[in-house]
């Protein structure tokens, strides 16, 4: 008969992993919940019509921007990207639902990114970025038909910009103002900040992200993260400090 293997008593490793499992799925649930309480934003004292702004895109746009806060700032140690986007994004399609269901209003913007028979490219901010040349993503294949030379401009892209629209209420101006606003270019009042230069781009990518809400369907066979980035994945350091400038000047500072 073939040897018997001794029993061998379970590694204490295998204990340890197990409860730093269990630990991850506490800490995630928490940080959900966190992001949920943050959702929950007050309605500032100087709203005469309380009810008509709970139902606006500032309404929405101000929710959004409390979400990443509380997402992204100081994030609780053990949990990986993945796990921090993965809670946002669950809070973030779900408080959207609630707000459409409830009645929200979103901007003209946002109606026109939702229903795809109209003209996508009249979108004012993919017009503003054509302008300057900071629309194509880094990644973009296209090559022009004389040169041959690559089209790319490091720029978010008809995509991109469509969810940083949607991730900021709707809201072109709101979009452009956190944007700037993380660039270090206006101050939390919208005030320009004189004399400051776009923050490193570096420090930008990591502290300021644009979500696509939905999933993409090659991510389980690329065994990657099912929600893009936009930022990360479209801009370089030519395009952002193209958009910075275009920002800059629609704004009028």
């Amino acid at each position: 008969m073939p040897s018997q293997e001794p029993y061998q008593q379970p590694k204490e490793s295998s204990q340890s992993e197990w409860s730093a499992l269990e630990s991850q799925k506490d800490t995630a649930a928490e940080l959900k919940q966190k992001i949920a309480t943050a959702a929950q934003i007050e309605i500032p004292e100087d709203v005469v019509d309380k009810e008509a702004y709970r139902h606006s895109q500032d309404y929405y746009a101000n929710m959004c921007q409390s979400v990443f806060a509380a997402a992204f700032d100081n994030p609780p140690e053990g949990l990986s990207e993945d796990d921090i986007r993965t809670a946002t994004i669950d809070v973030l399609v779900d408080e959207s639902q609630k707000f459409i269901a409830d009645g929200g209003k979103m901007s003209g913007d946002l109606d026109e990114i939702l229903f795809p028979d109209q003209d996508q490219t009249s979108l004012p901010p993919k017009k503003l970025f054509k302008q300057y040349e900071c629309y194509k993503p880094k990644h973009a294949g296209d090559k022009d038909e004389v040169t041959n030379e690559s089209l790319a401009q490091g720029g978010l892209g008809g995509i991109g910009t469509e969810n940083w629209i949607l991730q900021n209420g709707g809201s072109f101006t709101a979009a452009t103002r956190s944007f700037l606003q993380a660039a270090g270019l206006l101050g939390q009042n919208g005030q320009r900040i004189s004399g400051a230069e776009p923050t490193r781009f570096t420090d930008f990518v990591n502290n300021y992200q644009i979500w696509d809400l939905g999933a993409n369907h090659t991510s389980e066979r690329k065994s990657r993260y099912p929600h893009d980035n936009f930022i990360a994945n479209n801009l370089d350091e030519t395009g952002y400090q193209k958009i910075t400038k275009a920002l800059l000047d629609y704004l009028g500072v």
